[in-house]
């Protein structure tokens, strides 16, 4: 349950400041990360804190020792029926084993999350992690450090952790873990400065129209450095550069028009420099996969088994075609009604039987438009003629008996396509009656007892003959 909350809030915090990843440089004030971080207790599946302004900015130093931000929030979502969030400074103390048994005293009241009073920068559509509000009394490190005795030790001195507690009505998530991050105080300038996770710049990519474009037209680059700092942006393909760097606007965005990109994938990123190399770090953007769309590719290949009265389809494997269109041809000439048609099946009408049949497909995008044909292959004979209406026997009288030395007839019943011609074929049980090939038949006083019927074969030039066997009847 933990993780996937978490995973979602980390979503969430992405959100609030408008990236997918968060690149961190060191901080020209410290140049390494403290020795205790990162803090076990902090780790995975919990996380760090960010630090805001009224407005929504992150703030990654401040000159207000008494107040140090007027929000804090988490990096990803909170223990399960947690409800209330709380901010605490704990004392670095190389003596102690762990991290849990520094001193810490609170830094806020709690606060009830989801925060509404959050401004919307913070927290952004659906975001659902602890966010305390700290009020003009909260926050005050100065307060703090006064009350205590500093650690002194190498990597310890001058450096608070903050850390960020959740709870819930039964006391959810009270335990030992906690969310932190860690500033640097210098009492005397009356400043503060994160040293962990060290400050850093933020910056996503966009590419449009999404996903793909076709080879020659524009695509837009767009990107966005989150804290607007005053730099460049380097967009890239790859390892290579594509056009040169793009000055961000006053909001940090940058924007760039290409038509240049080949056919093919391609992965897309931005790079930006700040102008302030000592204050700020550069950062890389998510990278946007993108696909560059040639000519249309094809193979067309008539698949079917080439009968007339059955169905062949024109089959293409196609990449990037917009349109396709299909022409049917026998003997190279176009079928009527079969020319430039969007389906890919044509039904081989019996009149091109022995006839060489062909299909040939046209597929076009913006890029440009190509045509293949496929092989011929010779329309052969039709399947078998189908029974619609069954062939049965009858005399005249009754159907369900054969009176000896009477006619029995046989209707020949309707089939599908239409026969033009039959052929009869008389039997008596197992026994074939020799010639008794006529659509009548007078059976003999010899076979009363036995069973009759006959055996109807129905025929159509460049068909498969139709056969069906008669019901029995008795000769009386």
């Amino acid at each position: 349950m933990r993780s996937t909350r978490r995973s979602i809030a980390w979503l969430a915090v992405f959100s609030l400041v408008g990236v997918y990843l968060i690149f961190i440089a060191a901080n020209s004030a410290y140049a390494s990360q403290p020795p205790w971080e990162p803090d076990t207790n902090s780790a995975a599946p919990y996380g760090n804190i960010v630090f805001y302004n009224a407005a929504g900015n992150v703030l990654t130093s401040g000159s207000d020792l008494t107040h140090i931000a007027d929000f804090a929030a988490t990096t990803t979502g909170p223990d399960a029926n947690a409800t209330k969030a709380t901010l605490l400074f704990a004392r670095p103390d190389h003596t102690q084993a762990q991290t849990s048994l520094w001193t810490t005293t609170s830094a806020s009241a709690s606060t009830n999350f989801p925060n509404s009073s959050a401004p919307a920068p913070i927290q952004g559509p659906g975001f659902t992690h602890p966010v305390v509000t700290l009020g003009p009394s909260d926050g005050n490190i100065s307060a703090f450090i006064g009350g205590i005795t500093p650690d002194m030790t190498g990597g310890y001195a001058n450096i608070y952790q903050v850390r960020l507690k959740d709870s819930g009505p039964l006391g959810a998530g009270s335990g030992s873990n906690y969310w932190s991050s860690d500033i640097m105080v210098d009492t005397n300038a009356g400043t503060w400065q994160l040293v962990y996770p060290t400050a850093g710049t933020t910056t996503t990519l966009n590419a449009s129209p999404s996903g793909s474009q076709y080879q020659g037209l524009t695509v837009t680059l767009s990107a966005a450095e989150t804290s607007a700092t005053p730099g460049s942006v380097q967009f890239k393909d790859g390892v290579n550069d594509v056009g040169s760097p793009v000055a961000v606007d006053g909001s940090g965005h940058a924007s760039l028009d290409t038509s240049s990109l080949t056919v093919g994938n391609h992965s897309l990123s931005a790079e930006f420099t700040p102008t302030d190399t000592a204050s700020f770090s550069g950062s890389t953007s998510n990278t946007v996969s993108y696909t560059i769309i040639g000519a249309p590719t094809w193979r067309p290949v008539l698949y079917g088994s080439h009968r007339i009265g059955l169905t062949d389809s024109c089959l293409a494997s196609f990449d990037h075609a917009v349109s396709v269109e299909y022409t049917f041809y026998q003997e190279g000439a176009p079928i009527p009604g079969e020319s430039g048609v969007a389906s890919p099946n044509y039904k081989i009408a019996e009149s091109y039987y022995g006839k060489h049949i062909t299909c040939s497909v046209t597929a076009t995008n913006p890029v440009d438009s190509v045509n293949g044909t496929s092989l011929a292959y010779v329309a052969g004979v039709g399947l078998a003629l189908v029974a619609t209406a069954k062939p049965y026997l009858y005399d005249g009288t009754n159907r369900t008996t054969a009176p000896h030395g009477r006619y029995e007839y046989v209707n020949h019943g309707t089939w599908s396509p239409a026969a033009t011609s039959y052929s009869y074929q008389w039997y008596a049980g197992t026994t074939r009656i020799s010639g008794a090939t006529s659509y009548r038949f007078v059976p003999p006083s010899s076979y009363v007892g036995k069973y009759i019927y006959c055996i109807v074969t129905a025929k159509r030039l460049h068909w498969t003959n139709g056969v069906y066997k008669t019901a029995s009847l008795k000769v009386t």
